[in-house]
């Protein structure tokens, strides 16, 4: 996420700071708005019709937050500049120690303010042999980052040496398998895909792999003009956002489960691939280096794997309170807002602590 650090201050790549900063806003967008109708299970409720617009709208435009966060490691990282175990070495220090660590904390810490008793804590630390925790569902992303990182450098030597054309014709396959579960609605099993045995023709194809290729494409072959940016990045940005809005509310009406409610906003579908291809294309034209803002955003954008890590330490508590004095949309946007300052002053301090990338990155 936002653990790794170049080398040095000349080799800082400026626009992915930014985008790091507001992707974090957009993951916290995501977890404050599924507040609003999920109970922690896969059941959901709206109260009336403005919790589900405010949803509809508010979050449809943060999920794409993981894909960015994604496309910023792959645009960061590949190819490898290093040998393997320099690099597992450096994920292992700066990713997989601190997740170890807050994925034990939320595991511990609900029993310090009661909201667990020691047998859900031994059920908990079962259960962390195999998986997350329901205190710690968000964690699921670096599960996903680790095995992207495990696939790194196998893809590796692929993309040094493969021509434009051939990363072309991967996207294209990948693209094309952006839109299968959406087909699956309509036509069921797919290409090979047969009950108990879901690995179809374009299976190898499909998730977050795309994203890694993605990145590496624009790195090399993407540099188009302010204008061209504009005319393109913008209309396909707000396409997806559309596709989100719609298939999210129209759903809500006829589904009975938050995992078929929330069937339009898969990261690794259609829509959040448009809008994360227009947002990553927009922020990579920001250049501007310079002052204290910059030198926030850096030190956020730095900051901000452990801001991920911590973040639903605080958001559950904050959103509690507001959502008793607040209509929704305010309950979202200030619980995102409230726990983004919370969580950045709780790295700031933990920062200081000495080791402290072994709990933060």
């Amino acid at each position: 996420m936002g653990s790794s650090k170049l080398s040095s201050e000349t080799e800082r790549i400026v626009f992915l700071d930014y985008l790091r900063v507001f992707a974090m806003f957009l993951v916290f967008g995501v977890h404050a708005s599924e507040s609003v109708y999920s109970d922690g299970t896969l059941n959901f409720l709206f109260k009336n019709e403005t919790d589900r617009l405010s949803v509809s709208f508010m979050s449809s435009f943060s999920r794409y937050g993981v894909d960015l966060y994604v496309m910023a490691s792959a645009f960061l990282l590949l190819p490898l500049k290093t040998d393997s175990k320099t690099f597992f070495r450096r994920r292992f220090t700066r990713v997989v120690i601190p997740f170890i660590f807050w994925l034990l904390m939320y595991a511990f810490l609900p029993c310090l303010w009661g909201a667990c008793d020691v047998a859900q804590l031994k059920d908990y630390l079962v259960q962390l042999c195999v998986n997350t925790i329901p205190p710690a569902n968000h964690l699921w992303f670096i599960y996903m980052l680790i095995g992207l990182y495990m696939l790194m450098p196998i893809l590796s030597p692929w993309l040094k040496q493969v021509s434009r054309r051939g990363e072309e014709c991967f996207l294209l396959v990948w693209l094309l398998t952006t839109v299968i579960s959406f087909i699956h609605d309509r036509f069921g099993y797919m290409y090979g895909e047969m009950p108990g045995y879901p690995y179809g023709m374009f299976y190898y194809f499909s998730g977050f792999i795309g994203f890694l290729v993605l990145a590496h494409y624009i790195r090399n072959y993407v540099n188009w003009s302010m204008k061209k940016t504009l005319i393109i990045s913008i209309p396909l940005f707000l396409a997806g956002y559309a596709m989100c809005v719609y298939s999210f509310y129209n759903r809500s009406f006829y589904v009975d489960c938050v995992e078929d409610l929330e069937h339009g906003w898969d990261n690794t579908g259609m829509a959040t691939v448009m809008m994360a291809i227009g947002a990553f294309m927009l922020i990579k034209k920001i250049t501007y280096s310079k002052g204290f803002l910059y030198k926030l955003v850096k030190d956020i954008s730095l900051k901000s794997y452990g801001m991920y890590l911590v973040h639903m330490m605080f958001l559950p508590f904050i959103y509690a309170y507001l959502s008793s004095v607040l209509p929704t949309p305010w309950t979202i946007f200030l619980s995102v807002l409230i726990t983004y300052v919370v969580s950045y002053l709780a790295v700031k301090i933990i920062s200081f602590i000495p080791n402290s990338k072994y709990i933060i990155g």
